[in-house]
């Protein structure tokens, strides 16, 4: 096994994305790497949750940023990892791109991501998880969420 300097958790705000951080936390700690977040908002956020739809007089883009931000400080604290670098992009195209560009650019070598476990329409179409695992050019890990 090779030793990893820099971890990549990618979040989002599922069991499958806390189940993810807990094992980058936990890797890191185990190597002494690097850990960073990364919580990729949606250029077209058909599955937010309703909690998650900007008030009409705030700008959808920065609302959604803070929103992220308050998701990966509450998720550093329940899973330990509070010293993790916490980042957001907003998405300009797919997730699984913005994620493996994420960590071309910042000399990541390993990405843990959740698995949502999809079946039927959502599985064919393909998760993000599967896009990333065929994209990435470092190592993936891919941790199944803690429901699954």
């Amino acid at each position: 096994m090779s030793e990893y300097r820099h971890i990549l958790a990618a979040v989002d705000c599922s069991p499958a994305g806390t189940a993810a951080v807990r094992r980058a936390e936990w890797l890191a700690t185990a190597s002494g790497a690097r850990l960073s977040l990364l919580h990729v908002i949606g250029h077209f956020p058909e599955d937010f949750p309703n909690d998650w739809i900007p008030p009409e007089d705030a700008d959808p883009s920065t609302w959604l940023q803070a929103r992220a931000r308050e998701v990966l400080d509450f998720l550093c604290a329940e899973t330990s990892a509070v010293e993790a670098e916490r980042h957001v992009r907003l998405s300009r195209g797919s997730a699984a791109r913005e994620i493996t560009e994420f960590a071309a650019d910042n000399a990541v070598d390993l990405i843990v991501v959740g698995s949502h476990g999809k079946r039927g329409l959502a599985a064919l179409l393909g998760s993000v998880s599967e896009h990333v695992l065929r994209q990435a050019t470092c190592d993936v890990l891919v941790v199944r969420g803690e429901s699954g």
